[in-house]
């Protein structure tokens, strides 16, 4: 599993799922999981932006915690193919 991806690699496997979805691969369940978890990652991303903002404010020159540094990782969009 990679560990570099970003906004646009999510993009790219939301695409590739409602792909998969309309040609019968994956079903609306996993569809759904699969929105969630996106809908997940992006609301982290958001909070970290919002957190970048707030930086000159904060404490201890606006360090961010390590765990708010590390990049969120995707599922492997091979696993979908193979699925149905």
């Amino acid at each position: 599993m990679s560990t570099n991806n970003n906004i646009s690699d999510l993009r790219n496997h939301l695409f590739e799922s409602i792909e998969l979805l309309k040609a019968g691969k994956i079903d609306p369940n996993q569809a759904k999981a699969i929105g969630n978890l996106s809908k997940n990652i992006i609301d982290s991303a958001k909070l970290e932006l919002e957190a970048l903002k707030l930086k000159p404010n904060l404490p201890n020159n606006g360090e961010i915690p390590e765990f708010m540094k590390r990049k969120p990782q995707l599922p492997d969009s091979s696993n979908y193919k193979n699925m149905g």
